[in-house]
């Protein structure tokens, strides 16, 4: 698993082996159940449970912006390269989110902050 060194692994299973509850099972059918039932996105390919995911489906949405952030350099570099004889706006966030910082920690503020203080790439 991404982000678990061989100690943890190794501490991890000897939990899993010496457990005498039913915790272990609890885990795995988590899992498992997650992998059945999580799927991307059609549009977007974020994790849904449903064909589209909940931000996609949102009537309200502007379907004339691309917010791309998951790698903000290379992901950037790369579309700034690619589109810069284009027609198109291209903005990098302003303040408030830490370049590769994950959006689900934001609270509205400072979502709102970083995305309206854009700033012309």
């Amino acid at each position: 698993m991404p982000g678990v060194g061989p100690r943890s692994a190794e501490r991890i299973a000897l939990w899993i082996v010496r457990a005498r509850n039913d915790q272990p099972e609890q885990i795995a059918r988590a899992i498992t159940d997650t992998r059945q039932a999580i799927h991307p996105c059609a549009l977007c390919g974020f994790f849904t449970t449903e064909e589209i995911c909940e931000i996609c489906a949102d009537s309200s949405r502007s379907t004339e912006l691309l917010c791309v952030v998951e790698q903000p350099t290379d992901t950037t570099n790369y579309l700034v390269d690619l589109l810069k004889n284009k027609p198109v706006l291209l903005t990098r966030i302003a303040r408030g989110l830490p370049a590769g910082g994950g959006l689900e920690s934001a609270d509205e503020l400072t979502l709102y902050q970083a995305l309206s203080g854009r700033t012309k790439l």
